[in-house]
C-alpha cells in the first residue's frame, strides 16, 4: 500500500465526499476515485458504502481507517528520526497529568539537548500507541490494567478531592468531606471518575450523588468549578497546576479510598533508544512532589 494513497483515503473518509477531498487535495476526482478503487481491488474488500449524499465507511473501512493512521504516523516517524540531527523522546500523557509530565521535560531539558514529541489521549490509546511502538514512555494513572508487556512504576500518590466555591460547603474550616455530606450538591466529574465515584458512593452509606455535568476533560471540569457551577471531583494533583485561591479544596473521606495514583509505563521487552532510556531514569531518580 501506498502511504500517499492512504493520506488520500483518510482525506475522503474525513471529508465524507471524494468531490470534497479532491478539492481539499487540490487534484481532479477522477484520478482519485481510481486510486480507492485500486485501493479496494489490493485489499478484496469494499471501503466505502456510496450514496447520493457521499461517501460513508464500511466495517472494513473503519479498521482500514484506524491502521492507515498508525501507519501514517509511523512513517511519519521514521523520516523524522532519520532526517534530525536531534535525539527524538515520545512521550505520552493523558490530559490530567501534561502539567505534570512538563516538569519533567522542563528540569530535563536544562542540561540535555532533545526533541520531545507528545501525545495527548486516552489511557487506552495511549496504551495502544506504545504497544505499537509509536511511543517510547506514557505518563498515566490508576486505575488501568497492568499489561505483561509493559514496565510501570509509581511515581506519586494521588487521590480525588472536592474543589468548590466556599458557597457549597457548610463547613469551611474542615478539611475533609464525606461523599455522604455531597449529596445535595451539583457534581461535576469527568467520565473517568465517575464509575469509580459511584462505586465509593455506594459503599459510603449509600449515596447518591446529583451529578450536574460530567465532561471529558480535567481541565474543563474544573473551569466549570471556578465558574461556580457546581463542586469538581478531581484527582488532587489538579488543584497544583490550575490554582485559584477562592476556591477550597477537601480530601473526600470514603469507606473506598478514591486514588489515582501516578505512574510511568514503558516497554518491557523493547529497549529505548539512549536518550529516552536517560529521560527515563531521570524520571525514577527525580521524584516530584504534588
Amino acid at each position: 500500500m501506498d502511504i500517499r494513497v492512504l493520506k488520500n483515503f483518510m482525506k475522503i473518509a474525513e471529508q465524507g465526499s471524494i468531490c470534497k477531498a479532491a478539492e481539499s487535495l487540490h487534484i481532479s476526482q477522477p484520478p482519485l476515485s481510481r486510486q480507492l478503487k485500486s485501493l479496494e481491488y489490493e485489499l478484496g474488500i469494499k471501503i466505502f458504502e456510496r450514496s447520493p449524499k457521499g461517501v460513508q465507511l464500511t466495517e472494513k473501512g473503519h479498521l482500514l481507517y484506524k491502521r492507515a493512521a498508525s501507519l501514517i504516523s509511523y512513517n511519519d516517524l521514521i523520516i523524522r528520526e532519520l532526517t534530525t540531527n536531534t535525539d527524538i523522546i515520545r512521550v505520552g500523557v493523558t490530559t490530567s497529568l501534561v502539567e505534570y509530565a512538563l516538569g519533567y521535560v522542563k528540569e530535563f531539558s536544562k542540561d540535555n539537548s532533545v526533541y520531545f514529541e507528545f501525545t495527548e489521549k486516552n489511557t487506552f490509546e495511549l496504551l495502544e500507541l506504545l504497544k505499537n511502538i509509536m511511543l517510547d514512555m506514557v505518563f498515566m494513572r490508576t486505575p488501568f490494567e497492568f499489561d505483561s508487556q509493559f514496565t510501570s512504576a509509581k511515581l506519586a500518590d494521588d487521590c480525588l478531592v472536592a474543589i468548590g466555591d466556599p458557597y457549597f460547603f457548610s463547613d469551611e474550616e474542615k478539611e475533609t468531606i464525606s461523599l455522604h455530606q455531597l449529596q445535595d450538591t451539583p457534581i461535576i466529574t469527568v467520565k473517568r471518575w465517575k464509575n469509580y465515584i459511584d462505586f465509593a458512593a455506594e459503599s459510603d452509606e449509600r449515596t447518591s450523588l446529583d451529578y450536574h455535568f460530567v465532561c471529558d476533560d480535567n481541565r474543563t471540569a474544573f473551569s466549570m468549578a471556578q465558574g461556580g457551577m457546581g463542586v469538581a471531583i478531581l484527582p488532587g494533583s489538579i488543584t497544583n497546576f490550575y490554582s485559584e485561591k477562592t476556591l477550597l479544596t477537601k480530601e473526600i473521606q470514603s469507606v473506598e479510598t478514591l486514588k489515582s495514583d501516578i505512574y510511568i509505563v514503558f516497554p518491557a521487552v523493547r529497549t529505548l533508544d539512549p536518550a529516552a532510556s536517560e529521560f527515563v531514569n531521570f524520571i525514577m531518580q527525580n521524584p516530584q512532589n504534588l
